[in-house]
């Protein structure tokens, strides 16, 4: 079985700011189990990472961004070439409040890039 791509993605984000995700939720459905605790732990944003050039792929800024939050995740895909418009991996952020998260993946992009070498 293939899963649709948005729900995956809702999955990953899910992943840091709730109980459950729903890659788990539909597999218990699926196998006819009941549902477990969906609740919410924290609001939980995530960003795409894009390329803007084209090359080898280089990650940078990881570390300073780290730094700077303590509660940023950054997915890189290891994909080793980098295009113009091609998603290379996501931010992740929790917070307390959705608008802080928001701001803390948006911040965090300025600051990790993926260029070419």
């Amino acid at each position: 079985m293939k899963l649709p791509q948005d729900l995956i993605i809702q999955g990953i984000t899910q992943l840091r700011g709730a109980l459950q995700i729903s890659l788990k939720i539909i597999s218990e459905q699926l196998c006819g189990l009941p549902l477990g605790n969906t609740d919410l732990i924290r609001p939980t944003v995530m960003k795409n990472l894009i390329g803007e050039e084209n090359g080898i792929a280089n990650l940078v800024g990881v570390k300073d961004a780290y730094a700077k939050f303590d509660n940023l995740q950054v997915h890189f895909y290891g994909k080793k070439e980098v295009r113009i418009g091609r998603k290379m991996g996501h931010i992740t952020a929790c917070a307390d409040t959705v608008d802080q998260a928001i701001n803390i993946v948006n911040e965090a992009s300025q600051i990790i890039r993926i260029s070419k070498k």
